[in-house]
């Protein structure tokens, strides 16, 4: 296995025999540094973090959802096996919100931002974001878990749907509200 740029690695975690992470810094800056490899390390492709700080570690539960940590509270998380998951952008948010995804029409991949306040005593909540076609139906469930108060964005792949109009719906205890987006192949 050969490592992909100069930078300081500070974790590696392999998925599978041949596919991995590399977390860290790139160079002797602060720039933070996510490679992966599906071919045993012979070859890395960056995975964009949308972050300035660098990252301490790496953790694959499984082939899909990872999370990276890095400093001052920074953790990334992904649930498509790239950092094109949903990612913390900030920690500040006041109220709920539920954005226009962007771009809209979109094929295949849109982004949806949102944002969670906090409950009493600054925990997190619990949190849906799904997917539904014209008739109602469920297509996927992007997020299904506890999430920390902040504003999140998260990319949407959508290549393996058809195209019409798609509704997306934010839930988390009483909140709900849903928007409409277009998916043109």
């Amino acid at each position: 296995m050969t490592f992909p740029v100069s930078g300081s690695y500070r974790s590696v975690f392999f998925t599978s025999a041949s596919t991995g992470y590399i977390a860290g810094q790139l160079g002797t800056g602060s720039s933070p540094l996510i490679m992966k490899t599906t071919n045993s390390g012979a070859n890395w492709i960056d995975q964009p973090t949308g972050q300035a700080q660098y990252l301490n570690s790496i953790y694959f539960p499984n082939t899909n959802t990872g999370f990276a940590c890095g400093r001052v509270g920074l953790m990334i998380k992904t649930t498509t096996g790239g950092t094109t998951g949903i990612k913390i952008i900030n920690g500040i948010a006041e109220s709920f919100l539920l954005e226009q995804n962007y771009p809209n029409p979109f094929n295949p991949g849109t982004k949806i931002r949102f944002d969670i306040p906090s409950l009493e005593g600054g925990r997190g909540r619990m949190v849906t974001l799904k997917i539904y076609d014209a008739l109602g139906r469920e297509v996927a469930a992007l997020v299904n878990e506890q999430l920390q108060p902040g504003t999140y964005e998260i990319d949407f792949d959508a290549s393996h749907l058809t195209s019409g109009i798609y509704y997306y719906r934010l839930s988390a205890g009483n909140f709900s509200e849903t928007k409409k987006m277009v998916l043109l192949k």
